[in-house]
This record gives structure tokens, sequence and C-alpha cells, in this order.
């Protein structure tokens, strides 16, 4: 048998197969053409040479700045880096489901194809967002925990340890619930043992949590206060009904809280159709080691997703892909379960039905992916062309400007200083400001402000020199210069705390209180 056949036939070969999917899939269906956002300009901002620094919130770890490390020592452009991190994505998904398919088999593959052909998971490939990593990480954890109370190799509890660290690494307080999850799994299922589990996952937060943790030292004082600096610049503790507001986001966008939740019935189906698919990975009883590892799984994806649907008001599927990734293991479950009665029962045609039906679904997905990309490739190009009429305003002279928003990939591509503006407060800034621009304009910057409108977009702009710039949303937007006449007291600068509200600029997310999820047969009706 030919080393190719072998590779084909194999539940490993299956799990490669499934990471080359999964790249194929993004670059076909993503693309690799998406401008980059706040977030992977805060991450890239630090590591790139010649770009100015972007505010490192205290919620944030430096994981992803080393992980995107080469292709920002290269000045990090964009298609190399959408490249780059599919890449990066793929062998994540490979080494994220190996363990499994070394110990449970072809479901361990079906696992891997789960995830390859979600929308979520291709849509999050191309981008420098630690979520995705973390849970392909938080899967791999899961995976060599399986295997090591099935094998006891010493191998597996290192490699147990090497993902949580990845998971704390990336995400510190992701790997505190997903060891919450994993910890009693241990103890359950071999007893006085499970100690040797509960050290190696306590060793591998304490190396993934150590740079979080000395930095926390030298820029908030201690860890406790940049825990609590961290949960200010959160949306915890609010009520937002966050499981409706994610039943909402099934079909995409990634990231929205409305008032009128919507799901449709063909995302219910497909629910539905995951729900039962897990169940009886869980319920079948053929074969014992998949039933547990379904079981595995899904206590630490449940422990994942817990603190986004109960305890942080923030909506974005990013924060519950770590489960995602980890209920495609029940999934696979489900699936395997499901091909081993077909073969048994030879049923070649409702075989070749079922194959159809999947390819379907992965085609569903993959146009949900485009669909979603395509929505917000406008929004994402907007500080592009910004960014080059701030460049050419400025002249090659030193700069720096407020946006309402996208001031971070503003500055990355206008290479001035960038700072958020609240048009409504008389001084333009913000009081928690990092950057004063009245104080940078008295060290020799040029001064703008963004605002979209017709001129002037607030009294205080009235008289200033203003430049319109198209929209790609539509309308345009203005840049207004700062006269070089005014003062240190002028606008835009940062006004006393008394005269901005917290948090500045306002929250424009709606009351969602009382929101209620409506069935309906396509979103738009």
């Amino acid at each position: 048998m030919s080393a190719a056949r072998r590779l084909r036939l194999s539940p490993s070969g299956l799990v490669v197969l499934a990471a080359v999917a999964y790249a194929v899939l993004t670059i076909v269906f993503v693309g690799v053409d998406r401008q980059l956002r706040w977030d992977e300009v805060t991450y890239l901002a630090q590591v790139t040479p010649g770009q100015p620094d972007v505010w490192f919130g205290p919620q944030r770890a430096r994981g992803m700045s080393v992980v995107v490390l080469p292709v920002a020592l290269l000045g990090a452009p964009l298609t190399l880096l959408r490249l780059y991190m599919v890449t990066v994505s793929a062998v994540a998904l490979w080494l994220a489901f190996r363990p499994w398919a070394r110990t449970i088999g072809w479901t361990g593959g079906a696992a891997a194809l789960v995830a390859a052909g979600g929308w979520v998971p291709m849509y999050f490939a191309v981008e420098l967002y630690p979520n995705l990593l973390a849970g392909f990480a938080g899967v791999a954890a899961a995976g060599h925990l399986f295997c090591w109370m099935r094998e006891r190799r010493q191998a597996d509890l290192l490699a147990v340890a090497l993902a949580v660290a990845v998971v704390a690494w990336l995400r510190p307080t992701e790997s505190v619930w997903l060891c919450l999850g994993l910890a009693p799994i241990a103890l359950v299922m071999v007893r006085l043992e499970a100690w040797r589990a509960w050290a190696a996952m306590a060793v591998g937060g304490f190396v993934g949590w150590l740079p979080w943790a000395i930095e926390a030292f030298a820029r908030f004082g201690s860890p406790l206060a940049r825990l609590r600096n961290a949960a200010g610049e959160s949306a915890s503790g609010q009520s937002r009904n966050s499981l409706i507001q994610y039943l909402n986001l099934v079909e995409g966008p990634v990231r929205r809280v409305v008032a009128d939740p919507v799901l449709t019935y063909r995302a219910l189906a497909l629910l539905l159709g995951l729900t039962a698919l897990v169940l009886l990975g869980i319920a079948q009883r053929r074969d014992h080691e998949r039933r547990v590892a379904a079981v595995v799984a899904l206590v630490a994806a449940t422990a994942t997703v817990f603190p986004y649907l109960v305890l942080n008001a923030g909506i974005n599927l990013r924060y519950v892909l770590p489960g995602m990734l980890l209920a495609a293991v029940p999934i696979g479950a489900g699936l395997a379960t499901i091909g081993g009665a077909l073969r048994r029962a030879d049923a070649t045609r409702t075989a070749a039905v079922l194959t159809v039906l999947a390819i379907v679904v992965v085609g569903w997905q993959g146009v949900l992916a485009r669909n979603n990309a395509e929505s917000i490739a406008p929004l994402q190009a907007v500080p592009v062309g910004l960014g080059d009429a701030l460049e050419a305003a400025a002249g090659g002279e030193p700069c720096a400007f407020v946006s309402e928003r996208q001031w971070p990939e503003i500055q990355w591509h206008s290479g001035c200083l960038g700072e958020v503006t609240y048009l409504d407060a008389p001084l333009l800034q913000c009081h928690d400001a990092r950057r004063d621009l009245a104080d940078l304009a008295a060290q020799g910057h040029r001064v703008f402000v963004l605002a979209r409108g017709e001129p002037p977009a607030r009294p205080t702009l009235e008289g200033w020199d203003v430049t319109e710039v198209p929209d790609v949303e539509g309308g345009a937007w203005r840049i207004y210069e700062r006269p070089a006449d005014l003062g240190t007291g002028d606008p835009p600068t940062i006004p006393d705390p008394s005269d901005s509200p917290t948090p500045c600029p306002p929250s424009r997310a709606p009351d969602t209180d009382d929101a209620t999820l409506e069935l309906r047969w396509d979103r738009n009706d």
C-alpha cells in the first residue's frame, strides 16, 4: 500500500486533509485582502518597525504580537500577512485535532472536518485575533489530557502543559475557564492520579501567565490592579440577554447587539441538527471511547463559553470561538456514529445522500463566510483612504489627529499620531485620552480633526481649513486642520474629568434588556 493511500485512509491523514481544506476554503471564500482592524493594528504596532505606538490596554496579552513578529519585521504587507495567518491557523487546526485522531480515530478526523467547514473559523483564520489560536490550543489541551487519561504517556502531560501555556499566553483568563472545565474531568476519570494533570495545567498556566503578570507589575502596579483596569474597559456586569444576542449571529455578522434579534428557520435547523449530532455522539453505545471523548470536549466547551454567556455583556462570535471548536468533537462523534451505522448496513445510497447534504452545508458555510467578509469590507476600507488623505495633508511634517472611529487603523495608514474624539465635548477629547493634541501642536505637530457631515461638524471647528475626503460607504469625511494660532488650552485637548462622560465616547449599543428572539424565514422579512 502506498504512503499516499495510507495517509488518505488514516484518521491522522483525515486531520491533515481537514487542515489543507481549511486553508483552501478560507482563501477561496474569505480571501486575503481584508484590511486591518483596530485590534490587529494594536498587536502589529508593538512590533512593526517605524509604526507609531497604539495604547495596549490592560485586557490584552502580548502573544499575538509575537505570533505575527516574522511578518511585522517585514513591514506587515497585507497579502503576506493574511496568507501567513491562514497558514498558522491551518497548522494550529492540525495540531489541535491530532491527539483526538490518535485516540478516537475517525471521530477525531470528523471533528477536524467540522471545525474546518464552519464559517466562523474560516472568517477569523485571516485575522490577528488571539481567540482562534487560543481555541485550537484549548482543543489540543483537552485532546492530550484525554490521551493521557487513556494511555498515561508522559509526553501527553507535557503537551497539556504546553497547550495550556499557549492559551494563557494568548488569552490569560481563557486558560482559567478551560482548566476549570478540564480539572474535574481528570478527577472523575483518573481519581487519585488527577493531581498529575492538575500539576501540568498549573505549570502551563503559570508559564503562560508569567509575561502578563510581569507586565502587570511594571505598568499597573500589580496583577490585581491590571485585572481591575481590564474590567473597567470591558462590558462586564451589564445585561444584554447574551444567549439571544448570540443566536442572532448564527448567520452573521460576527459582532452586533440589536434590540430586535432574529433567528432564521434555516439557522434553527442547523442548530437542531448539530445538537442532534452531539446527543447521538454521547448517547451511542457501540464505542465507549467516542462517547467519553464527546463528553470531555462538551464539558470543556461549556466551561469556555460560560463567562461570555453569563458574566460578560460583550457580544462577538470570536469570544465563543474556543467553545465552538471544542464542540466540534461531540459533533464529530455524532457524524462518526452515523458513518459507522451506514457502513455496517451497506447503505450506499443513503451515504451518498448524506455526503451531498454535508457538501451543501459546507458550501452554505463558505457563502456565509464570504458574505460576512464582504459586508465588513467597506467599513475596513475607510481608514485606508483617510490615512492616505491625512498623510498628504500633513505634507511630510509631524502630525496628529483625532477621529470619531477607527483611529488606530487611520494612524497605521497615515503615520500620524492618533486619538479618539468626542465631538459633543467642547474640547473634542476625552478625559482618559493618552495623547493631548494641544500639547502635540505646541511641540510642532500639525493637528487635524476627522469628522463626517457638512462643515463645520461642530461650532468649535468653525473657520478651520477643511479638506473633503469621499467615503466608500457614501457621503464624505472632512479633515479639519487646527489653526496654528491656537494655544495649549484650545481644542482638541484633554478636558477635566468632570466635563467628560464615562465611558467616553458614550456607548452607542441599544438597551436590549427586554429583547426577545423572533423566528423568521428570512432576516429581511
